[in-house]
């Protein structure tokens, strides 16, 4: 990247940590997301005379590596199913901190999931979610809204406005 404008390089800088994290979260690789971190930002620098004169470069990329994070877990969906018809066990991931909220997001449908990783995860706005799924804000704030209430209910979590107050607070006279 000798020759790459200086703000192509601050915005693969930035970006690529938290590519990483969100295609992790939605892959449930992390080998595979850092391949598609770097895949989205090759794509990027190769787009980049287009994707500069756009309101959010960061938005295109992410949208590149979910899209491309979406295409990969189809295909491995048909390659276990594959492997499944043959009878012969697929990969298998090593167990972590965080094996119950994984297992919940992934138990998402896919859209939702990279709404919720982006949103919430990666703190983006909900226009940059919008712009990454391609939805309109409306529709990102409604498939968010049911991937949460799903989250919610599979790691059987109350909604903070759900939780009852006391019916008498310990500071009153």
């Amino acid at each position: 990247m000798r020759d790459a404008p200086p703000e192509l390089v601050a915005l693969c800088r930035a970006e690529h940590p938290r590519l990483v994290r969100a295609l992790r979260l939605i892959t449930g690789d992390v080998s595979r997301a850092e391949e598609l971190a770097q895949e989205a930002l090759v794509r990027l620098w190769q787009h980049w005379r287009r994707v500069s004169g756009l309101d959010r470069p960061a938005a295109w990329v992410h949208r590149v590596g979910v899209n491309l994070a979406l295409s990969d877990l189809r295909r491995r969906g048909a390659e276990q199913r594959a492997m499944a018809r043959l009878d012969r066990p697929g990969p298998s991931t090593a167990p972590d901190d965080h094996d119950d909220v994984r297992a919940a997001l992934g138990a998402l449908p896919e859209r939702q999931r990279a709404a919720v990783v982006l949103r919430y995860l990666l703190d983006l706005p909900v226009a940059d979610v919008a712009a990454a799924l391609d939805l309109t804000p409306g529709a990102t704030r409604a498939l968010t809204h049911r991937a949460v209430e799903a989250l919610r209910a599979r790691l059987d979590v109350t909604a903070p406005a759900e939780i009852a107050e006391p019916e008498e607070s310990p500071y009153a006279p």
